[in-house]
């Protein structure tokens, strides 16, 4: 499990190992999954939720799941606490290098601005889990990365 936060977004990274069990094709079982990893983290991290909070779950059954969680305003006189969740299925993720030699040499990966890019879906999982430190998960541009590839 990774947590960061980034432009006032907590986004929690969960490996597929560490859940093991969840049902990526059951809407009403991954939405309860998705609350109890949410208040796992808020008891862990001491993190405190009360509002409105938008929940976008990008999910992949090789990679696991990225919560991007944001409050939908700054108003903090509500009371209680209810999260808005949209699911992606097997979404496309790319992992993103900052050096070319970081990359095993039998990947192809794309290269653009000065970055390299491997889809999810090419790379093996024993170096999904062996590169975990080197790489950066991409979630919101791989369509513009992937429709850009310079050789």
């Amino acid at each position: 499990m990774k947590i960061t936060y980034d432009d006032n977004k907590i986004i929690i990274y969960v490996n597929k190992y560490i859940i093991k069990d969840y049902k990526y094709s059951n809407t009403e079982e991954a939405t309860k999954e998705i609350l109890n990893i949410i208040l796992k983290t808020s008891n862990i991290y001491n993190i405190s939720f009360t509002g409105l909070y938008k929940v976008e779950a990008y999910q992949n059954k090789k990679l696991g799941i990225l919560l991007e969680i944001s409050k939908y305003d700054d108003l903090d006189m509500i009371d209680y606490t209810d999260f808005r969740i949209k699911i992606y299925n097997e979404y496309p993720f790319l992992l993103e290098f900052n050096d070319y030699f970081d990359i095993p040499s039998y990947y192809k990966p794309i290269c653009y601005k000065d970055k390299y890019y491997l889809h999810i879906k090419d790379i093996t999982n024993n170096d999904l889990l062996k590169y975990s430190d080197i790489y950066a998960l991409v979630y919101k541009n791989v369509k513009l990365i992937t429709n850009f590839k310079m050789e």
